[in-house]
């Protein structure tokens, strides 16, 4: 009795032990806990002394072969997916109890509470999304192929439409996404849900781009266009958010927008009386916006015209600077720009040097940081590695430094090349894709600096219809984004794995369907000939 007892509690812990770790993680806990019993007992490592120590931990623990067992012997599929399912729970809820917690010691959230019903929403969502998506790609997956079976005949014969569609490739994954996704509706609406949803559609839109051009008839689209090209049409759209649209624009762009304008916001100066008032930088983007609405009005210096100088009355903030500018200049833009100069040029090239020597920190900065990182190839090859590293770091910063000084000049040079009534707004766009072209000097290591900027301008580009009233908000909008999103990132991961070149993401779809890669099979065992015909 005592002895099938104690195997009926061995058999017990085992089964339990296989929701708590794989048979893997277990292999490798025993191997840490023989190892550590060694090292602590000071007994030298060997193959005999380790077996001992084993048969010893195993005394008190299920064996590995004793877990295997319960494993095989019971579904490993429910027991892998309660495991991924509760990991992914507990793992959910305590990242966002850290993020609230250090969003309210960074006294920019409420105090959290211990146990939330917003976080339990948001945990069991995604969890849910993790289990629904498992049941069903394995229940659809047998839909799939008992369909081509030869039981299947007279199904195939009376519903055709319904069989072709489940004969399709793409029938397996897109089904289970789509409805597994849906779960997300269960979020808590708010900003978090809406990004998850956007940048995920942003990724089904890249991963699809590369899913097509992995066919040969459209090969050429990836060779003869690279990621850079994007950035020409982002820079686009948000150079015309930033002027007309500042609400609109994204807070990184407009920081950085902001931050590398040297000599196009004029600052206050130091001798200036502080009884008057000097437009905010804010204020200066505003007028240069007014400025492109009045199609570009010109300048009357009231240095030599102090009897005939007037400013229009939505533009009273800026007189302070305008009304000291350079009497040489033409161009109500170009006084507010840069007033203390009449050339344009020569302001591009001062801006141009000055914003070079401050990219030159930040660029040097994070090259340096990545250096550190694979130090191991300088040991190799120090100077090839070095001279790489130097080239890179030139040509990124040479191509920041040209994007936003042209950005920035853009304004006043069009004024020279082209009629002030001609496209007064759409101009804005058009020095947007030209200061964009410099991205073709750096177009290393494209997918990194490219696509998050793509990302930018899609989320401004939506931002500014929806407060045009130019399209209409549906509600959970964006919980249906995130399904067919979600769908089609699972469709090209289950056709193409290597459509999807981030390892990182690759990794968090593996976790999701809980297995490699699986071929949906393209064709399905042909029918015979006479049954072919019936079903055309």
């Amino acid at each position: 009795m005592s002895s099938n007892g104690h195997e009926n509690r061995r058999e017990l812990v085992a089964y339990i032990t296989n929701y708590i770790v794989s048979p893997m993680e277990y292999q490798t806990i025993l191997r840490k806990a023989t190892n550590t019993s060694l090292t602590i007992r000071g007994i030298q490592k060997s193959e005999e002394k380790e077996n001992v120590v084993g048969n010893k931990i195993t005394m008190v623990l299920p064996s590995l072969e004793e877990v295997m067992f319960q494993s095989k012997n019971f579904s490993d599929f429910y027991i892998s997916m309660w495991r991924a399912s509760t990991r992914l729970y507990a793992g959910s809820y305590t990242s966002l109890s850290l993020i609230e917690y250090a969003l309210y010691l960074a006294k920019k959230g409420p105090q959290p509470r211990l146990i939330s019903g917003k976080r339990t929403r948001a945990s069991v969502s995604v969890t849910m999304i993790l289990v629904t998506y498992r049941l069903l790609y394995r229940f659809t997956m047998s839909l799939h192929t008992g369909i081509a079976s030869s039981e299947a005949r007279k199904f195939r014969r009376r519903h055709r439409r319904i069989a072709r569609a489940l004969r399709s490739p793409y029938f397996v994954p897109f089904t289970s996404g789509i409805l597994s996704g849906s779960f997300v509706y269960f979020h808590p609406a708010g900003r978090l849900r809406s990004y998850a949803a956007f940048y995920c559609a942003t990724l089904a839109v890249e991963y699809m781009f590369n899913y097509v051009t992995t066919k040969k008839q459209f090969a050429f689209l990836r060779q003869q266009a690279g990621v850079w090209i994007l950035f020409p049409f982002s820079m686009a759209q948000l150079l015309h958010t930033f002027t007309y649209d500042l609400d609109c624009c994204n807070n990184t762009f407009k920081r950085f927008m902001m931050k590398f304008a040297p000599n196009y916001i004029p600052l206050r100066p130091a001798n200036y009386p502080t009884e008057l008032s000097w437009p905010a930088p804010l204020e200066i983007i505003d007028s240069m916006k007014n400025i492109t609405l009045e199609r570009y009005p010109p300048f009357n210096s009231p240095i030599l015209y102090p009897d005939s100088y007037t400013l229009p009355s939505n533009f009273r903030l800026i007189d302070p600077i305008v009304s000291q500018a350079h009497p040489g200049i033409e161009h109500l833009s170009c006084a507010l720009m840069h007033p203390y100069d009449e050339s344009c040029l020569r302001s591009f090239a001062k801006s141009s040097v000055a914003q070079f020597g401050q990219f030159t920190k930040y660029v040097g900065g994070i090259y340096a940081l990545t250096s550190l990182v694979s130090y191991k190839k300088f040991k190799l090859n120090a100077k090839e590695e070095l001279t790489t590293v130097l080239k890179s770091f030139l040509r990124t910063n040479l191509f920041l430094t040209m994007t936003t000084a042209t950005a920035w000049a853009g304004l006043c040079a069009s004024q020279y090349i082209m009629p002030n009534k001609l496209m007064p707004q759409y101009r804005v766009k058009v020095i947007g894709f030209l200061a964009g072209l410099w991205a073709f000097i750096d177009q290393n290591n494209g997918k990194a600096k490219y696509i998050p900027v793509a990302r930018m301008a899609f989320e401004s580009y939506w931002k500014t219809l929806v407060k045009h009233k130019k399209i209409r908000t549906i509600p959970h909008g964006d919980a249906i984004v995130f399904a067919v999103s979600l769908a089609l990132i699972m469709t090209v991961y289950d056709k193409a794995p290597q459509a999807i070149e981030s390892d990182g993401i690759k990794k968090i779809i593996a976790a999701l369907s809980g297995n490699e890669p699986v071929e949906v099979p393209v064709s399905v065992p042909q029918t015979p000939l006479v049954e072919r015909k019936f079903e055309k």
